[in-house]
């Protein structure tokens, strides 16, 4: 089982649902390219005509193209949860049944406060990779193309100049990506280590307490803290970077085209409907791109979650068991000879044990939290 099978499994059983989300991103990208062509239109023939009637038809349709794109856009927001909800079900179902096929060997490495991580944190970042990435995404590539063609109808040199932008942005995405993707996959892994050192310090409050070990727990989890701190501040830092510069980018496009328009009105071939209908398109153009960075850090994010919870998936699992112990006779012993055991080779949790369980025998461990209890079940 992996993630990917997961999602897959559920669009499966869901096609409807598949089907759907493909008419949202068609529809969604063809109705963004409907508003710069209907100004072109607004500018060079309806208000040189001077026709007011006419005037008003194109305006109530240009407003109603926007109402019809923000209720699809709504849709899109509503499909995308349900997706979102139902595949992180599907994955938190095949988890839940990995635990319980687990080797004992590998269930014991995980503490409580991983365990609720790869639950809880790496799958919410994979509801997110859906309802922020990947069909979001897929809609914003489709305008940016849809854009660009029909930049390229009103002006090939303007079309060119664009294309010769977009590669700086590419370099600039994946630029930020490649460090981006270190700093977020080290973030999800100290997560479960904060996770397991609140849920562990809540289960030995006694201890703590009784022992008066506060200052030694306190600098623990101060330093899982600042490491945590650290490698999502990193991750912050190059998502604050995008934004801006993107925002330069298409200031000095706009700039740039109106500059030219200006010196020579016949540089780009345009007329002024053309123009104004560029410059909008430059400002959509834009927005999808800035979208994309930011769906690229989801993305980022998620990776880093699918990563593990594959990991997770990969782990071996219990042989299956060919006799019972019912089966097995009646002469059965479980012995402990003068054990002990220490986890830091310095202060035994264990010393000294002795032990004698016979078949059907019932033993209660009785005694106060960091005892070793839990250690000597374990053994």
């Amino acid at each position: 089982m992996s993630v990917l099978k997961c999602i897959f499994n559920y669009f499966k059983k869901h096609i409807f649902v598949f089907i759907f989300s493909l008419v949202i991103i068609i529809s969604v990208t063809l109705l963004s390219l409907v508003p710069p062509q209907l100004l072109k239109i607004i500018v060079d023939d309806v208000i040189p005509s001077k026709d007011n009637s006419m005037l008003l038809k194109y305006a109530i349709f240009y407003a109603l193209i926007f109402i019809v794109i923000g209720i699809i856009d709504f849709l899109k927001e509503v499909i995308l949860v349900v997706i979102s909800q139902g595949v992180g079900k599907n994955i938190r179902l095949e988890m839940l049944n990995k635990v319980n096929r687990l080797s004992y060997l590998n269930f014991i490495k995980f503490d409580s406060g991983t365990l609720e991580a790869y639950f809880s944190n790496d799958v919410e970042e994979i509801n997110t990779l859906i309802t922020s990435g990947v069909i979001s995404m897929a809609i914003d590539c489709f305008k940016m193309i849809g854009i660009i063609v029909s930049i390229f109808i009103f002006s090939y040199l303007f079309g060119f100049i664009t294309l010769a932008i977009i590669p700086l942005i590419i370099l600039f995405t994946l630029w930020i990506r490649k460090r981006m993707y270190k700093a977020q996959a080290s973030n999800r892994e100290l997560e479960g280590s904060v996770n397991n050192l609140v849920l562990e310090n809540l289960d030995n409050i006694v201890t703590i307490k009784s022992f008066r070990i506060y200052q030694k727990i306190e600098q623990k989890y101060d330093n899982v803290l600042k490491e945590h701190f650290k490698t999502n501040q990193k991750a912050n830092t190059y998502d604050a970077m995008f934004s801006p510069i993107m925002q330069m980018m298409k200031s000095f496009l706009i700039v740039l085209v109106i500059t030219l328009s200006t010196i020579n009105i016949n540089i780009f071939g345009m007329t002024v409907g053309m123009l104004v209908s560029s410059i909008d398109l430059i400002t959509n153009l834009f927005s999808p791109i800035e979208n994309l960075g930011m769906e690229l850090q989801t993305i980022q994010k998620s990776m880093a979650a699918i990563e593990r919870i594959d990991q997770f998936f990969k782990l071996s699992e219990d042989d299956e068991k060919n006799c019972d112990l019912n089966d097995c006779g009646d002469d059965l012993t479980l012995m402990f000879d003068n054990v002990t055991y220490s986890y830091d080779d310095k202060e035994n949790v264990i010393e000294n044990f002795n032990l004698k369980l016979q078949k059907n025998d019932r033993l209660i461990l009785q005694g106060r939290s960091g005892s070793g209890k839990s250690t000597l079940f374990k053994l």
